[in-house]
């Protein structure tokens, strides 16, 4: 799928992850292609693989890889990995930055991928201190799995849409919002790193700063411009993101008596019909 998607598509992506043992390839012949690519050479290569040999790990680095991580079967030590992941990749280094000119939607559509990223692991942040209430915990790691999907429908969204067709006042409006849910996210991830046993609702709490941050109109927009070429896509997106604050605004209610976070839980799904009303209309 990587070597299709660099077929397809020119601009590199931020960050490729790959198994040595592929269903369809190999790692190895995607690090090559990938690191004798002018265009992709710079992309950081993390090996994320079940291979512990010497000669396997000596040779993922030497044609390229920036990265070898062990692979283990428990979930907690899945969940570690990927805590390490993101915490190297994605939030401490800085990574090759796009030097166009022109291509102001496109980097912050990538940075909205990198949030996604960001939200998954306070999902499953979440998950881990729900271990006593399992249907809780579940909920939580359904939502970061969920991320993942927003993140390749993003950049899906990416690719179909054209900048010279988005306006700058739109374009001004999206970076606005990425502030706002950077700094939600940021909030949200001190508060568990230092929280020993949250409440629900706290967690609550801070989950809705990062939905609230979302400015509904503005990818009621962005939904509509991407309609003209890929109007199968448009819908999808609008109700990926319409079921998941629906969802989320049940779960809360389910989960808690206290009315502001009813209010707040009322207001998400007055959001998703909002959305779903003005991308139909």
């Amino acid at each position: 799928a990587i070597l299709d998607e660099r077929a397809r598509n020119q601009r590199p992506l931020s960050l490729i992850l790959v198994d040595m043992q592929l269903p369809d390839g190999n790692g190895t012949e995607i690090i090559k292609a990938v690191k004798t690519d002018p265009a992709w050479r710079l992309t950081p290569v993390v090996v994320l693989s079940s291979e512990k040999s010497s000669r396997v790990i000596n040779n993922a680095y030497a044609i390229g890889a920036n990265c070898f991580l062990p692979k283990v079967g428990k979930t907690k030590h899945v969940l570690g990995t990927l805590r390490s992941l993101y915490d190297c990749w994605l939030d401490s280094a800085v990574l090759p930055q796009e030097t166009k000119d022109g291509n102001h939607i496109h980097s912050n559509l990538s940075r909205g991928i990198r949030f996604r990223a960001r939200t998954a692991m306070v999902y499953m942040d979440l998950s881990q201190v729900s271990t006593r209430n399992p249907p809780q915990a579940e909920f939580w790691l359904d939502r970061a799995l969920n991320e993942g999907n927003f993140s390749n429908l993003l950049v899906f969204l990416q690719r179909i849409l054209n900048e010279h067709d988005i306006p700058e006042d739109v374009i001004d409006r999206f970076l606005q919002m990425q502030v706002k849910t950077d700094a939600a996210l940021l909030s949200a991830e001190q508060f568990l790193k230092k929280a020993c046993q949250p409440t629900t609702e706290d967690c609550l709490n801070k989950v809705l700063d990062i939905l609230e941050a979302l400015d509904e109109n503005l990818l009621a927009e962005l939904i509509s411009y991407a309609f003209p070429q890929n109007p199968v896509f448009a819908k999808m997106f609008q109700s990926a993101v319409v079921d998941h604050c629906t969802k989320m605004a049940l779960f809360i209610t389910e989960q808690t008596e206290l009315p502001d976070l009813h209010a707040r839980a009322s207001a998400l799904r007055v959001v998703a019909n909002k959305l779903k009303v003005t991308c139909h209309s």
